[in-house]
């Protein structure tokens, strides 16, 4: 966000998407189909996948982890990873903070504000 030209939470998101997916056709994966949850307009969204991987069919929706199980199965595995990180994380900086007393870094986490504003 210190950049001449600003880059959004949604574009952040997005571009991490791209990545994945880039990044799992390079290891030689077969993708046919994406279905993604959406950040943003979904449509805007999926016609800049769409034209990016024209070759697979996209999909992207609003709450897409409630319409679709792959989307929700993704959820859940992303949620338990991030979990496990923040479990283990250690500050670079040797802040001791005793167990999880960061939050999980929603900005809606009151753990999280605490820690900020403290």
């Amino acid at each position: 966000m210190f950049r001449r030209s600003k880059c959004s939470l949604n574009e952040v998101s997005m571009n991490s998407a791209i990545g994945l997916i880039h990044a799992a056709v390079d290891q030689g994966v077969n993708i046919a189909e994406v279905y993604v949850d959406t950040v943003g307009p979904p449509v805007k969204y999926q016609a800049k996948l769409q034209l990016i991987f024209p070759q697979m069919k996209i999909t992207v929706a609003k709450k897409a982890d409630s319409t679709y199980p792959i989307v929700s199965a993704a959820s859940i595995c992303a949620k338990v990873s991030r979990d496990h990180a923040l479990k283990v994380w250690r500050f670079p900086e040797d802040i001791h903070i005793e167990g999880n007393n960061f939050g999980s870094g929603y900005p809606g986490d009151p753990v999280t504000k605490r820690f900020l504003s403290e």
